[in-house]
């Protein structure tokens, strides 16, 4: 698979920045214009400290506010199945209990001033830690839609009314059913681009 995406990329001309830091891409999510999101997985990895975290990711993603919460699972610790970002200002984020609730909202509001949070329903498959199954924050963003794993229940149903109404943005219900065993769904089986690399790829 990985071979096969840089057959593509490099026959697109796409390049990539690198980095001796271990970070994985379902562990960044962002808001196009400034905020990131990530796990304390990144700082176990790169034995960094919280400060120092913060600084590394602001030099790397050119980023001015950075986010870092405790992961919801030990297995991938990825901040997409999560939370996401349905507008600049606006997070989705999956409902938990405290004391994990407390410090994740904690984190998002004192991270990012003026955050709203909108927290809704997931539904874990609680026999297998590699599941993706219904969890409805995997999604893909552009500039005028969102693209929701939808895993056929009513609960998927009440996350995209309730996206939609947090969102100036269209969301695309996206059946994820039969990839979501595999770990992820819609964000990760997705290429997010924008400036010449999207222009890049648009290119006959």
């Amino acid at each position: 698979m990985q071979g096969g995406f840089n057959a593509f990329a490099n026959a697109k001309g796409l390049t990539f920045a690198r980095t001796d830091y271990l970070l994985d891409g379902g562990n960044i999510v962002d808001n196009h214009a400034g905020r990131v999101i990530t796990t304390t997985r990144f700082l176990e990895d790169n034995d960094l400290s919280y400060e120092d975290g913060k600084a590394v990711l602001k030099e790397l993603l050119n980023a001015k506010e950075i986010a870092i919460l405790p992961p919801d699972e030990e297995v991938m610790a990825h901040s997409d199945g999560m939370v996401m970002f349905a507008e600049e200002n606006t997070i989705i984020l999956n409902r938990y209990d405290d004391p994990m609730r407390t410090e994740i909202t904690e984190e998002l509001e004192s991270s990012f001033p003026g955050i709203k949070i909108v927290e809704v329903n997931a539904m874990w498959d609680e026999d297998d830690l590699f599941s993706a199954c219904g969890v409805n924050v995997n999604a893909t963003m552009t500039s005028k839609f969102i693209y929701m794993p939808h895993f056929g229940d009513q609960n998927s149903d009440d996350v995209l009314e309730t996206i939609q109404a947090n969102t100036s943005k269209t969301v695309i219900p996206v059946p994820a059913n039969k990839v979501c065993k595999l770990g992820g769904t819609v964000r990760c089986l997705t290429l997010q681009l924008k400036g010449k690399a999207a222009q890049a790829v648009l290119r006959d």
